[in-house]
């Protein structure tokens, strides 16, 4: 489809409505503004490639990437079902009248209620120990009602993402590794309240490698068989989790200065330009990046049309010289690289979370003013960790640009910072960006997943608005808070 984030006369449009008709419409910023069409494309990708294949489906959204009802029920709508994992999580499920077979309850620490209400609805429970094993089967018999159970196994799995988004490993909170696995199966087998009808198994997040997620995928269904063949006759389900990354880099270039290019990577184009020190427009060229005049993106661009006739290789020995990321799989590769281990008689389960509704959002905020301290320049905007705690925890990136044309001239390296009171409150470091007027308009791409879901209140901040643009109609699918409703919960 048309990408939906585009500029239009300078100006970022989402669909068809230009940021500037957003805040007059939210009344508030910084805001979440979502693209309808940009979910419901990232669905189709993950059914249209399901549909194709022989064994049955269902697409688990899940659902702490991204909790606002209105995007729930376009998951509802589109035939999706819901991964929980929480107690209100499931209520909101059950309120908005998701079919209730489909359902997963997951979650390593999860309260008695929180149990009784999964089982009292017959929803999925994902057994993560044996102290949450034997902590089921004690609300199943205080309830006297039995319980329709997955199995999460811990396949000691490593996947090259953030300490904190790792969870397939030994040494992780989650799921059962081989040294519990016997006593968990026999106090299955044992157990009559207790019915086991399948396995899952989540290795992290921000996976960008299809053969890790095939290569745990061949080890749950290995278990899989292995169980069935030892009495486990109820054995239905295969649920290889989520956690499938989007691309937050591919637009890194754009804004990515000679000062802040890794001294490795430096060095690796060195010896390309060495190649072209004969070519005087080229020295040019080189002369504008290294004094960051011009971003990586124009310096290929300026690059490959000097060079395209005599030596058209050397661009891409360039890109790689700078270590270009963001080419990730698509759902296709995923299901794809898996399929070979599903039997047709296994019904699937895939969990996708941020790939579902990641890159269908920005956060729009405005630049309140520059500064500088040392050699150090900082551009001060209204946005800040608050809505986009993914910089500050796990030192993510997000893309990030001007979203209208900037009055003054030049270009400088920026730490794009909010106005929350910590050191630690950054949105993005080293970024190459014309120097803002007060008051401009900057997107922070990529934050549909993991950043509204969430946000926080530090500092008395209200929580932002959040925007549906469906086309050229734009709905306010979220207030922002209000001073009431932050002290609200208060008792003095």
């Amino acid at each position: 489809m048309e990408e939906v984030f585009c500029f239009r006369s300078g100006v970022l449009h989402v669909e068809n409505v230009s940021v500037h008709s957003i805040f007059p419409i939210s009344q508030e910023e910084p805001v979440y503004v979502f693209s309808k069409q940009k979910i419901i494309s990232n669905i189709m990708k993950y059914k249209n490639e399901l549909n194709e294949q022989s064994f049955p489906s269902t697409i688990n959204y899940s659902m702490k990437a991204n909790a606002n009802p209105s995007i729930l029920q376009m998951f509802k709508e589109n035939g999706c079902s819901l991964t929980l994992v929480s107690g209100l999580e499931l209520k909101l499920a059950l309120e908005l009248q998701f079919p209730i077979g489909d359902l997963v309850f997951n979650g390593n620490g999860k309260q008695n209620w929180e149990i009784d209400l999964a089982i009292q609805n017959e929803v999925l429970l994902n057994i993560d120990s044996v102290f949450n094993l034997q902590q089921t089967i004690a609300v199943c018999k205080q309830a006297n009602k039995p319980a329709r159970v997955l199995l999460r196994v811990n396949p000691d799995i490593n996947v090259d993402v953030h300490e904190h988004v790792l969870t397939g490993k030994i040494g992780s909170k989650f799921g059962v590794d081989e040294a519990e696995f016997n006593e968990v199966v026999t106090i299955l087998q044992n157990e009559q309240l207790l019915t086991l009808v399948g396995l899952h198994c989540h290795l992290g997040s921000t996976i960008d490698d299809v053969a890790a997620i095939a290569e745990s995928t061949e080890t749950v269904s290995k278990i899989f068989r292995n169980l069935k063949a030892k009495g486990f006759g109820s054995m239905k389900y295969i649920n290889i989790g989520g956690g499938f990354g989007i691309p937050y880099r591919k637009k890194e270039l754009e804004t990515l200065g000679w000062k802040n290019i890794e001294e490795s990577h430096k060095n690796k184009l060195e010896n390309v330009f060495n190649e072209m020190s004969s070519h005087s427009d080229f020295q040019s060229i080189i002369e504008d990046f290294k004094s960051n005049k011009i971003a990586a993106t124009q310096f290929l661009e300026l690059t490959e049309n000097i060079c395209k006739m005599d030596n058209p290789q050397i661009v891409e020995k360039l890109k790689k010289s700078l270590g270009v990321r963001g080419i990730m799989p698509t759902p296709a590769d995923l299901i794809q690289s898996i399929k070979q281990y599903i039997d047709d008689d296994v019904h699937l389960i895939i969990e996708p979370g941020r790939s579902l509704v990641g890159n269908a959002a920005i956060l729009l905020c405005r630049a309140l003013g520059c500064k500088q301290s040392g050699d150090k320049h900082f551009l001060v905007v209204n946005g800040s960790m608050n809505e986009v705690i993914r910089p500050s925890l796990y030192g993510a990136y997000h893309h990030i640009e001007l979203a209208e044309p900037p009055v003054k001239g030049g270009k400088k390296i920026y730490d794009v910072v909010g106005p929350v009171c910590e050191s630690g409150d950054f949105l993005g470091k080293n970024r190459l960006l014309s120097t803002p007027q007060d008051g401009c308009l900057l997107a922070v791409f990529d934050t549909g997943a993991y950043c509204g879901s969430m946000s926080m209140t530090y500092n008395m901040r209200r929580r932002a608005a959040e925007i549906m643009v469906d086309n050229d109609t734009v709905k306010v699918i979220r207030r922002a808070d209000t001073y009431e409703d932050l002290m609200k919960p208060y008792r003095i």
